[in-house]
């Protein structure tokens, strides 16, 4: 028999195998050679250009970058547009014609103007015959822009006048930039000019619009004027040029106000005229005029 600490003990075969250790190397990577690389990069990437020059001082326009050069060029006097061309009347339509009341009927004389159809003033000649005569008229005189979203001097004025003291050089006229209408008054340094309209303001009403002052030293005034011919202009845009964008603001007229005014002033030393831009927004009855 076979004791127990005989058959305990390890055999001889387990300590003649002999083990041997090998270390883990990483595979080789390929790296090809530097003539077949770089016609690899050659074929897809082409060479980057030089860096382009600087542009001329003169080039450099940012006001053409920051308006555009549709609304540049109609700030310029001299720049004659093809509204100008195609239709010289309707910047003038508010000096074709003088109304007045005969026989408590408001009729319109026609008055000779260098931007006036003259197919226009033949028709308010055959129109005003027929009124005279006594003759059932047909064809009613304009009405004013008193509809929901205004007119935003599309084709007209609409019910905008200018008072008798403001020359005419001075008057707001209707110009268009792409798609956009707008009023635009050129002022010389120390004259006035005023845009207004009749109005019925039964409640207190708010007006809102957006100018673009060009230059430093204008100024726009928003007037309201009531029934007994009382004035206030509860608005007023400093005399120092701000930032040349559109600047939105507002004024609030109190109740039975019957002529809203914008009054665009000059205070500049030069002889150029300080060119003024204006859309308009009456809250109320007249609403949305641009």
């Amino acid at each position: 028999m076979v004791s127990t600490a005989e058959t305990s003990k390890p055999t001889a075969l387990l300590s003649s195998v002999s083990v041997k250790r090998q270390a883990m190397r990483p595979p080789k990577r390929f790296i090809p050679d530097m003539e077949h690389s770089r016609e690899l990069v050659g074929a897809s990437v082409p060479p980057m250009p030089p860096p382009s020059p600087l542009s001329k001082p003169e080039q450099f326009d940012p006001l053409t970058d920051l308006l555009g050069k549709e609304l540049v060029d109609f700030l310029d006097p001299n720049y004659v547009t093809k509204d100008d061309e195609e239709e010289p009347g309707y910047a003038d339509e508010v000096r074709c014609t003088q109304d007045i009341d005969f026989l408590g009927v408001k009729i319109y004389i026609p008055q000779y103007s260098p931007g006036c159809f003259f197919e226009d003033v033949q028709l308010m000649l055959f129109l005003l015959h027929f009124l005279i005569a006594f003759r059932p008229l047909s064809l009613a005189p304009p009405q004013p822009c008193h509809t929901f979203g205004g007119c935003l001097f599309d084709r007209t004025m609409c019910s905008f006048t200018h008072p008798p003291e403001v020359p005419i050089p001075n008057y707001f006229m209707r110009v268009r930039v792409g798609y956009s209408h707008f009023a635009r008054a050129r002022v010389a340094p120390g004259t006035t000019s005023v845009l207004e309209t009749a109005t019925n303001m039964l409640e207190p009403h708010t007006v809102f619009f957006d100018a673009l002052e060009w230059q430093s030293g204008t100024r726009l005034i928003g007037c309201c004027s009531d029934r007994t011919g009382a004035r206030q202009c509860p608005f007023a845009t400093p005399v120092e040029a701000g930032v040349l964008l559109w600047q939105s603001a507002s004024f609030d007229c109190p109740a039975y106000t019957v002529k809203v005014s914008d009054t665009t002033s000059s205070f500049g030393s030069n002889s150029k005229r300080v060119v003024f831009w204006l859309k308009l927004a009456v809250g109320g009855c007249v609403e949305g005029m641009a």
